[in-house]
């Protein structure tokens, strides 16, 4: 299974494959029928905790990242459960942010690349 990272408000396409929705909050100004979802496993998303107190102070992405894997690893049956649902080849985790840079997204890929190769 290939794993695609992308930003929800860029426009759909073929290559996308299974789009997932990665945060916790629906997507300011995006309806349902545009954002062409075949989920949104809020399981693998931050903790509403851990993303308010990220989003306090930016600086924390370290400390940020280390306390997402620790919430991951207390899910991994409900991430494999979920990786075994999927039937497309390709997925996409879709996400809001306008930045690339510190985002939650490439964790939780490279947390399910590393459960698909187990």
């Amino acid at each position: 299974m290939k794993i695609e990272l992308k930003q929800i408000y860029l426009p759909c396409c073929e290559e996308d494959g299974e789009r997932y929705l990665v945060d916790r909050l629906w997507p300011r100004g995006m309806s349902k029928a545009k954002a062409h979802l075949a989920g949104w496993p809020k399981f693998l998303t931050p903790s509403t905790q851990l993303r308010v107190w990220y989003h306090e102070d930016r600086s924390r992405w370290p400390l940020f990242r280390l306390r997402y894997l620790v919430e991951l690893e207390e899910i991994t049956d409900l991430a494999d459960e979920f990786l075994r649902s999927v039937e497309a080849e390709t997925i996409s985790l879709v996400y809001a942010s306008s930045s690339k840079k510190n985002l939650h997204a490439a964790i939780l890929k490279q947390f399910l690349k590393a459960r698909l190769d187990e």
